[in-house]
């Protein structure tokens, strides 16, 4: 009975060990289908990211976006994918042959559609960005760039009214002199002097501030006078040089003429697959193969190299799919094996158990029958010679069976130890492929959750990390502090470097921002040159020490790309949670703020709610 006991036990944990490898399995499904997921996102926002301006091209990314949302086969995807790669081939051949240089309008609309306009004026500045809509190609350019010179005279007045509190100031005094109040006399109930000069000061770093945007967006037709212009208004510090540097620019935009502007250039297909492969989650196995496509991509590419730049890239995402089923098949593989050994031991048991059950039964039952014997002919016995004759033989028979039962015992047992011995052997060869198994599903979990770049945790990571921070934080309510970092002139790096030297870029800055948080910390790349930091039990005050103490790490790094000293430096938007808030919210005030901190510059960090 202590043999069976064991053997039921026994059972029992594989039983367990079988449902715990099913419940792993649907996790490992949701994982894949979560992988997916990113896959086809990532797809359709970068077709809404790519040029809009062919009405073909429009259709064609349409239906490949809408195929996406209806999770449509990896057959349709690829037919859909192959037309696009199609159209963006005739695309081009008619693009190259039909450049043209773009007409001073043209400049004009880029120009206006850089600058951000004070919501006091966004009617007029919509208004205006239509009027350029409908200008004729050949028509004059000069009244419109009057009208964007007004407005933007206006965005100024209406930025020194909302500093100063006070009404904007009558026309005819001049752009920056208005905006400064320079011809105003003082009056008898002005404000003390202090203030007064404040709100100048402000003038002057709102006209610089939308001077820089004006100088960001211009098409020079001269290089050396813009760069003129750039130093003139970083040395600008009053009111009269700021009224200079605005009339230079002026003057530079009146000499532009229809021929002058240079070429416009094509959206490259190349920028948008490098983008795709930075966004995909690739194993560590085909490593080597994306390396060898990126590096493919660092030179232009020809209307002959896309279609199997494109082929390249679906191996690669095939190749992700069918190594994925084929780790789904092993794990289904080996479950319905456990499955078949578990219903085989199940059976030896039962019919182990039987077979004993039997035997006891079959040795009561001739004890009960020899019992019943005896005392029958204890009731006919005439005499006490016949009776002990009688008892005898009953005995000698009941003796008899119970060696033959003991015999039988002895076999039946002999037969379930080695019955039992061949399944302990089963089972351990079993224990030590779950055991194999149980390793490899969690090596392939932990490598799902890091970035093969960087090697620090990556999307998927951050939102199961993210989910137990809020639940954490809802319970507790302990302070719990959400910072996002970009990068600054990343693009610039890689255009200029190459993206090798991009990809080590986003390496250091990994590496330093693991090495200057806490363990309890959580670090994760977000995509691309974006990356996020969860600082529970913190206060937002000694987050933004935190945040400087990275951020001047990151500015202070040595970093050199082929003897060359390249200077790399990190924004930071930091927001606390709150309130009702939700992930998604605090995400956006902290991306708000961290954008906040690009416009003021870069290479600083900004809290949500800072004014």
């Amino acid at each position: 009975m202590a043999e069976d006991e064991r053997i039921t036990r026994e059972m029992e944990q594989w039983r367990g060990k079988y449902y715990d490898g099913v419940a792993q399995l649907d996790r490992r499904e949701k994982e894949w289908r979560q992988t997916e997921n990113v896959l086809r996102q990532c797809i359709s926002r970068l077709t809404l990211a790519a040029d809009d301006s062919d009405k073909g091209l429009n259709e064609q990314l349409d239906r490949l976006r809408n195929a996406i949302r209806k999770n449509s086969s990896s057959a349709d995807l690829e037919v859909l994918i192959q037309s696009l790669s199609d159209h963006l081939m005739r695309l081009d051949q008619q693009r190259r042959s039909r450049r043209m240089p773009v007409a001073p309008l043209d400049v004009l609309r880029r120009l206006a559609g850089g600058i951000t306009f004070p919501r006091g004026l966004g009617h007029k500045a919509k208004a205006y960005g239509k009027a350029l809509d409908a200008a004729a190609p050949d028509s004059d350019f000069q009244p419109h760039l009057q009208e964007l010179i007004t407005l933007i005279g206006e965005a100024f007045d209406w930025l020194a009214g909302q500093g100063g509190g006070e009404e904007a100031p009558a026309a005819g005094k001049g752009l920056l002199g208005r905006l400064l109040r320079r011809d105003e006399a003082p009056s008898v109930e002005a404000a003390p002097a202090a203030p007064a000069a404040r709100t100048a000061d402000d003038g002057v770093a709102l006209a610089k501030s939308l001077l820089g945007q004006l100088l960001t967006s211009v098409v020079a037709p001269s290089e050396a006078g813009m760069a003129g212009i750039t130093g003139a208004l970083r040395a600008a510090h009053r009111a009269e040089e700021l009224q200079r540097v605005t009339a230079d620019l002026a003057g530079m935009l009146a000499q532009l003429e229809p021929a002058a502007p240079p070429a416009s250039i094509p959206v490259s297909p190349q920028e948008v697959l490098l983008q795709l492969l930075e966004r995909l989650g690739v194993p560590s196995e085909l490593h080597d193969q994306v390396e060898a496509i990126k590096t493919a991509l660092t030179v232009p590419l020809r209307d002959s190299d896309l279609e199997p730049m494109l082929g390249r890239i679906a191996e690669l995402i095939t190749a992700m799919r069918t190594r994925v089923q084929s780790e789904k098949a092993e794990i289904e593989s080996f479950l319905q094996q456990l499955t078949e050994n578990l219903r085989e031991l199940d059976n030896n048991l039962q019919s182990a158990v039987a077979a004993h059950r039997d035997t006891v039964e079959d040795g009561r039952a001739l004890v009960q029958v020899q019992v019943q014997g005896i005392e029958e002919s204890v009731q006919r016995a005439q005499n006490l010679d016949q009776l002990k004759h009688v008892v005898q033989d009953r005995v000698d028979t009941i003796r008899r069976h119970m060696d033959v039962f003991r015999r039988s015992e002895d076999e039946r047992i002999e037969r379930a130890e080695r019955e039992v011995e061949k399944l302990n052997d089963r089972l351990r060869r079993l224990e030590a492929e779950s055991e194999s198994l149980r390793g490899r599903i969690q090596q392939e979990r932990n490598l799902a959750l890091i970035d093969p770049l960087t090697e620090i945790n990556n999307r998927l990571a951050y939102n199961e990390r993210i989910a137990q921070e809020y639940a954490r934080w809802k319970r507790y309510q302990a302070p719990l502090v959400f910072t996002v970092w970009d990068v600054d002139n990343f693009k610039k790096i890689n255009d200029t470097y190459g993206h090798q030297a991009g990809d080590k870029v986003l390496k250091v800055v990994a590496k330093l921002l693991t090495s200057q948080v806490r363990e309890t910390d959580f670090v994760a790349r977000y995509g691309g040159e974006e990356f996020v930091i969860l600082l529970p039990e913190t206060e937002l005050a000694h987050a933004r020490t935190v945040a400087e103490k990275i951020r001047m790490a990151v500015e202070k790094c040595e970093f050199h790309y082929r003897n060359e000293r390249v200077l790399i430096t990190i924004s930071c938007g930091l927001a606390v949670f709150a309130g009702d808030d939700e992930p998604d919210s605090v995400f956006a005030r902290a991306d708000a703020a961290m954008y906040r901190a690009k416009a003021a510059g870069r290479n600083c960090c900004r809290a949500a709610g800072d004014a």
